[in-house]
């Protein structure tokens, strides 16, 4: 559409659609110009925008004094479910199944689903590689407990491992990483490391030479680093013992 001005200086015909590079707004004319120009043209979209505000449900949070009937409706309204066993979580198998105490306390603090959902999801995240970790730290400590009541005990364990890995990453580069996860496969690497000549090496302890499972659950148990410590090497070594306890080794 074409604007038509006037030869008047102050009169400025501003229905309709303004053309590009509006030299109004570049150069900064008369404010009361440019608002009523903003006022006819304003466009639908913005109009559109305010209606939808105005429209939109407006939420008044509970004062101190809101009533439990108050801030049920409340909740309501935001979306959180009647009870606790409204929420559906998805992908909680990982952490061991959708927990109902967690889930009471969600509705308890007003969470919506959402929420509850993003609780689940970030326990998944953080909790389960936390739990695997200390899961291989526990059976580690269980390994080396073992191998310590077959080499003769926690001192000659201490001095024998470091001997272990420097001669297996030395001669067996390839299958040594392999050998070192398990206790046969230790065995087997002090076995080849003995047959090679290693100097100054003591055989492991087997049958009657080994001390009894309940004397040595009795020596660990009252160890300080098992009762105050909690030194999980000890703990595991206990536990082992207590496994050929079981075992009647």
């Amino acid at each position: 559409m074409t604007k038509a001005y006037d030869t008047g200086p102050a009169r400025v015909d501003v229905t309709g659609e303004s053309p590009a590079g509006n030299v109004i707004e570049a150069t900064g004319m008369a404010d009361d110009a440019v608002a009523e120009g903003a006022e006819k043209a304003a466009p639908d979209s913005a109009m559109t925008e305010m209606t939808e505000m105005t429209e939109a449900p407006q939420w008044v949070v509970p004062g101190e004094d809101g009533s439990a009937e108050d801030w049920q409706a409340f909740y309501r309204a935001l979306g959180v479910p009647e009870s606790a066993e409204g929420y559906v979580i998805e992908g909680a198998d990982a952490l061991g199944g959708v927990n109902a105490q967690v889930n009471a306390r969600l509705h308890e603090a007003g969470f919506t689903p959402q929420q509850a959902q993003l609780v689940y999801d970030l326990a998944g995240e953080i909790l389960t590689p936390m739990a695997a970790e200390l899961a291989n730290g526990a059976k580690a400590a269980l390994m080396q407990a073992q191998l310590a009541a077959e080499f003769g005990g926690e001192d000659q364990w201490v001095k024998l491992a470091p001997r272990l890995a420097r001669w297996g990453q030395k001669n067996l580069p390839d299958a040594y990483q392999a050998m070192a996860q398990s206790p046969d496969g230790v065995r087997a690497l002090y076995k080849l490391m003995h047959e090679a000549g290693e100097p100054g090496l003591v055989a492991p302890v087997t049958g009657s030479a080994r001390e009894a499972p309940e004397v040595e659950i009795d020596r660990l148990m009252n160890d300080p680093r098992y009762w105050r410590d909690r030194n999980p090497v000890i703990v595991a070594q206990v536990q082992a013992a207590f496994d050929r306890l079981h075992r009647n080794e």
